[in-house]
């Protein structure tokens, strides 16, 4: 391939021999090879249909090589190659380390929220959260926004993972708001 449209091509064909599991990034092989190529290729997401036209380097092309390798061929999901998952209207980091967060929670939250405040017929404001089992962090973030007046703790085993989200709640200037625990929930 020498342009991106026929790298994305190229992708969509080798995405459909292989049978790739597809959902984290986007649930359709167009939307997900044309992210790697933007991110493998540090363009805008946002950039335009003529983005296709563009030649690629022999040095891009290499890269592009690898990162399709390792997605189609290890079946590394898009999110770890690239270190970065969206949810909610955020973006997180990730690497595997974590799982990468795929949460119907983010859905449920403005309707939890709503629940919450007509039962409390604004009497109450929530003033903690406990997000268990964090992981990367991202529902503590989410939680956070949610919930402005509220302190959040974030409970996880893993040392590994707790890493993860304590950059990630940096990332997102909450470290006052959200406090990190290692714990297995019982202790």
């Amino acid at each position: 391939p020498q342009t991106v449209g026929e790298w994305l091509q190229w992708a969509i064909r080798a995405y459909a021999r292989r049978k790739l599991a597809l959902g984290q990034v986007a649930d359709n092989a167009h939307d997900e090879a044309l992210y790697l190529l933007l991110r493998t290729l540090d363009l805008p997401l946002e950039s335009p249909p003529s983005v296709l036209r563009r030649k690629v380097t022999a040095e891009q092309a290499a890269k592009l090589a690898e990162v399709f390798r390792r997605r189609i061929d290890e079946r590394v999901p898009a999110a770890y190659l690239t270190r970065e998952a969206f949810l909610g209207g955020h973006k997180f980091y990730v690497d595997e380390r974590v799982i990468i967060p795929r949460s119907y929670f983010v859905e449920l939250l403005p309707a939890i929220a709503d629940l919450i405040e007509s039962r409390a017929s604004g009497r109450r404001t929530i003033k903690r959260v406990v997000d268990v089992c964090t992981g990367s962090g991202c529902l503590a973030v989410l939680l956070a926004h949610q919930f402005p007046s509220a302190k959040v703790d974030a409970i996880e085993l893993s040392t590994d993972a707790l890493a993860v989200a304590k950059f990630n709640v940096a990332q997102h200037e909450l470290a006052r708001r959200i406090t990190l625990h290692r714990s297995d929930v019982f202790d």
